[in-house]
């Protein structure tokens, strides 16, 4: 997924520093989200919860990435994707011990991290594959998102999601309540 979105991020028409920022962006804020995550949040919340805002969270990222073209709104793609791997990073191992225990802890790890890393690795070349069949990764994205639907290219996941914080965004902008600086 991150190695595309820098592909993707070129298709939409910006350069190759821009497109690479936003894969910093996504690392960089990964660890705030890691130790926000790990940290002060799941000292403070059902470590449940904070796995079930790190979903939420990611998934209104995709589908603000996939319903802009506009760099700012990438940029908070980035920001919250960042925020989001971050507490997923470091909840789920925490979710595992708390509601299967300490015995089946390291066997359970080890399958998701075996199973994980095996679909990590063929991810970009599938993704690849997706984009040479049909000049796009949205359909790539959409199965990043969990959402396995017979016809991804007519199918938009949480469109209101992406479309309320496209809509939350640019009225926080229109009345200055925050600015994002374009690269």
């Amino acid at each position: 997924m991150v190695a595309h979105q820098v592909a993707h991020v070129r298709d939409l028409g910006y350069s190759p520093v821009v497109a690479a920022l936003t894969m910093s962006i996504v690392s960089g804020v990964g660890i705030v989200g890691a130790g926000w995550g790990c940290g002060t949040a799941a000292l403070r919340l059902n470590i449940k919860h904070l796995a079930i805002a790190g979903v939420i969270i990611q998934l209104a990222a995709l589908s603000i990435l996939m319903t802009t073209s506009d760099l700012t709104y990438i940029y908070i793609y980035a920001i919250l994707f960042g925020l989001s791997n971050g507490i997923l990073i470091t909840a789920m191992p925490t979710v595992i011990g708390e509601y299967c225990g300490r015995a089946s802890f390291a066997p359970l790890m080890g399958i998701m991290l075996a199973v994980g890393i095996a679909l990590e690795s063929l991810a970009p070349v599938v993704a690849g594959i997706v984009y040479d069949s049909r000049a796009t990764y949205i359909p790539a994205f959409y199965h990043r998102g969990g959402i396995q639907p017979g016809r991804t290219d007519k199918l938009q996941p949480f469109p209101e999601v992406g479309a309320a914080m496209v809509n939350l965004i640019s009225s926080c902008r229109a009345t200055g309540a925050f600015s994002i600086p374009v690269l």
